[in-house]
């Protein structure tokens, strides 16, 4: 009964508090998900209105706002806060931060998603790193057996979120997973990114997480009429701006035609398939193209059924070998990225 009985009461908040912010004609005031309110306004006079008007319709109810929890986020492309952006409930004042976890993704002011991202890096490290002595360090657990691991554990946490932020490609989210397969091969840190690629034969996480943000547009563009993310969507198409310039500058890269008025949904795998291909191909120039790793290039980059590391029966220590043997990784003290070649191999014993 409780989270009906709570729906009763809010249920003419967004009539009450007046203010908002105009997008085409439609004013947007609030966002509500089970017991969490969020006030939007484009002044500070205006939210300050909304407040007042939040307090007056809490003290109709016998409704209490936690204002440990309450905070006010300014959204602005830099400097600092004016004298006059100070709000108070209750003649209180309500503190203003540059963070903000909301529904679990860190806000900043910039819309900048890095910290957000560098919160979840952070919290799948330590997943893996949990995970690593009894399953992924195992020579007895083959490396697709780690991979679907990775992806239900450690990626699904990296990836939270990705639905808002998926259109775009972040280092902070590639270089995560540069970092698992880097430790689950035991190679060096200076290992080139196109080989771990070309020899795992795995896909970057931008078309995972691209793949999710596309889904979740196209399941918001089969809402019914007048819902609120249908009317948002259809307002940055029509504009054409945030993730929607994105797309359309993807479609150019990968050389697919768009159109404004286009059924998307029928395009996303195309654009899916086309990225992928353009990822592979960037992997085997970046690999031709090296100037440390001259042997690499010369052996079979596309391995298929015969790449050693899908066998589940080569064990782990096995692959970790090949792998650095392939890619001149083994430290003999041949550095071939030192220009003085002159070295004595590690293993050469002197009998002189």
């Amino acid at each position: 009964m409780s989270p009906l009985l709570f729906s009763l009461f809010l249920n003419d908040l967004n009539d009450e508090l007046g203010g908002g912010l105009l997008i085409n004609g439609k004013r947007i005031r609030v966002l509500l998900y089970a017991d969490d309110i969020a006030l939007i306004s484009d002044s500070p006079v205006g939210l300050q209105y909304m407040i007042n008007n939040l307090e007056r319709y809490c003290e109709m109810w016998n409704l209490k706002v936690n204002l440990d929890k309450s905070k006010i986020m300014v959204f602005r492309n830099g400097g600092k806060l004016a004298g006059c952006e100070k709000w108070t409930f209750k003649n209180e004042q309500i503190e203003c931060v540059n963070r903000y976890k909301y529904l679990g993704v860190v806000l900043t002011p910039t819309l900048n998603f890095e910290a957000h991202l560098k919160e979840k890096s952070d919290k799948a490290k330590l997943a893996v790193n949990l995970a690593w002595r009894g399953l992924l360090n195992s020579d007895n657990i083959d490396f697709t057996a780690k991979c679907k691991w990775f992806k239900a554990c450690a990626r699904a946490v990296l990836c939270y979120g990705a639905q808002v932020w998926g259109y775009r490609q972040y280092d902070t989210v590639e270089k995560f997973q540069r970092f698992f397969i880097k430790k689950v091969f035991s190679l060096p840190i200076n290992t080139p990114n196109y080989m771990l690629f070309i020899e795992t034969e795995l896909s970057p996480l931008f078309e995972y997480c691209l793949r999710l943000h596309y889904n979740y547009i196209t399941k918001v563009m089969e809402m019914k009429e007048g819902r609120l993310p249908r009317f948002l969507v259809e307002e940055v198409i029509k504009k054409r701006v945030f993730w929607f310039k994105d797309w359309r500058k993807l479609c150019n890269d990968i050389g697919i035609s768009y159109n404004d008025n286009i059924n998307w949904s029928n395009k996303f795998k195309k654009i899916l398939s086309g990225l992928g291909i353009i990822h592979r191909d960037k992997f085997l120039q970046d690999a031709q193209a090296g100037h440390f790793h001259s042997l690499y290039r010369s052996l079979n980059l596309q391995l298929g059924e015969n790449n050693y590391i899908k066998r589940n029966n080569c064990d782990l220590w096995v692959m970790r070998w090949v792998f650095k043997a392939r890619g001149e990784l083994i430290d003999l003290n041949y550095k071939p990225w030192v220009s003085d070649r002159n070295y004595t191999c590690s293993m050469y014993i002197d009998r002189a």
